[in-house]
C-alpha cells in the first residue's frame, strides 16, 4: 500500500512535468473564468522547474479581470512542492499548491494554500491538464482570500468597450 504522501508526491510530480510541458506549447490564455461574477482569464507569464532538493515548479500567471466598465491585472504565482519546504521566515510549506502575490514590498503574500490534494475533489481526477489547471485556478479565484490579489491589481483600460468585449 502506498502511503498517502508517495501518493502526493508522485501525482505533484506528474503535474509538474505536464505543466512544463503545457508551457512549452506557450499555451493562450485560459479563459472561461469568473472572479466574484466577473469574466476574467489567466495568462501564463513563466513556468520554472527545480530539482535541486526536491522537484518543484513554478508558474508566474497574469490575472486580466473586467468589471464591465474597466480591465484590470494582477500577477500571481501558482507553486507546486512535492516536500515540505522550509524557509526562514515562513511558515513550513507542506506538500501541494500554493498561490502568492507581490506586494509593492516585493516579499511574497500567501493568496491560498492547498496543501492535502488528494482528498479533494476534482484534485487528481482530470487526465486532461488543461483541466486540472482550470480547475485549481478557478478555485482559488472563488476562495476568499482572492482579496489579497485585488489589493495589487493594476488598471490596464478605462475604455468601456474593451471591458464589454473582454471574455467574449
Amino acid at each position: 500500500m502506498i502511503s498517502e504522501q508517495k501518493q502526493i508526491r508522485t501525482l505533484l510530480e506528474e503535474r509538474i512535468l505536464q505543466f512544463k510541458a503545457w508551457s512549452d506549447t506557450s499555451p493562450k490564455a485560459t479563459g472561461n473564468l469568473t472572479v466574484r461574477k466577473f469574466p476574467c482569464q489567466v495568462e501564463l507569464l513563466d513556468f520554472r522547474t527545480s530539482k535541486e532538493r526536491q522537484p518543484s515548479g513554478q508558474a508566474k500567471l497574469r490575472v486580466i479581470l473586467s468589471n464591465k466598465r474597466q480591465l484590470w491585472s494582477a500577477e500571481m504565482t501558482m507553486s507546486f512542492f512535492t516536500r515540505t519546504v522550509r524557509k526562514p521566515g515562513y511558515e513550513d510549506l507542506k506538500p501541494g499548491i500554493y498561490f502568492h502575490t507581490f506586494p509593492p514590498s516585493g516579499k511574497p503574500e500567501l493568496i491560498k494554500s492547498f496543501k492535502i490534494i488528494m482528498n479533494t475533489p476534482g484534485a487528481y481526477e482530470p487526465a486532461d491538464f488543461n483541466e486540472w489547471f482550470h480547475y485549481w485556478i478557478q478555485r482559488v479565484l472563488k476562495d476568499p482570500c482572492i482579496k489579497s490579489l485585488f489589493a495589487n491589481k493594476q488598471l490596464i483600460s478605462e475604455n468601456e468597450i474593451d471591458a464589454e468585449l473582454f471574455g467574449q
